[in-house]
């Protein structure tokens, strides 16, 4: 999977970015690279004649709650909408543009997409383009990377990154028990169970090596 952060400043048809996206050639990398374009000025040359390259855009409100899910005053992105979209995407491009909305929802979309690349393979093989706005791209970035390849951002994250791991494993076991609706709820609450467990183990683990 390609990640491109792209600057919403600049107001390109989907095709348009995706054509332009399409002749970066980022580096081989075993994480997924995520290739931060601010100005696309150079991109443009010789678009005139160019063939659109086959793609899927959404808007951030495409994936909220129905009902309107708010929290901390953020609308809240719901993860059923994420994997009823995209569990039948069929381009190779897809775009996500996250507009003026609240950062809040955008975060909370970003992690709840992450999670569903860990548990689905659909986006593996994909090109994904976060369009955010360009006085954030940083941030967004940074979010965007540390989500998607989990990179520890501190000694802390370092010695808390045995949670990554119980992640990946709670991850599969759900895989296993997606075709059984009725193991699921008794499936949710030992998770959330263990993780409590877990997360106590290992913060007096790190109180007692400081």
């Amino acid at each position: 999977m390609k990640i491109y952060v792209v600057s919403n400043g600049i107001q390109d048809t989907a095709d348009q970015l995706v054509e332009q996206l399409s002749r970066i050639t980022p580096q081989d990398s075993k994480a997924s690279p995520v290739i931060v374009v601010d100005d696309r000025y150079n991109l443009h040359l010789g678009s005139e004649n160019y063939a659109p390259l086959a793609n899927t855009s959404y808007h951030l409100s495409d994936f909220f709650h129905d009902r309107g899910g708010i929290a901390g005053g953020a609308m809240m992105v719901d993860t059923h909408q994420i994997a009823t979209k995209l569990n039948g995407l069929g381009t190779d491009w897809v775009l996500f543009e996250f507009g003026q909305n609240d950062k809040g929802s955008c975060f909370d979309f970003v992690r709840k997409l992450a999670r569903y690349n860990y548990i689905t393979p659909t986006l593996r093989a994909k090109n994904v383009i976060f369009s955010v706005p360009s006085i954030d791209l940083g941030l967004f970035a940074k979010e965007i990377n540390e989500s998607f390849n989990n990179l520890p951002a501190s000694p802390i994250s370092v010695a808390q990154s045995g949670q990554i791991r119980m992640l990946l494993i709670s991850t599969k076991i759900e895989r296993v028990f997606l075709g059984l609706p009725l193991l699921s709820v008794p499936l949710i609450r030992l998770k959330r169970l263990l993780m409590f467990i877990y997360r106590r183990l290992a913060k007096a683990s790190l109180g007692q090596s400081l």
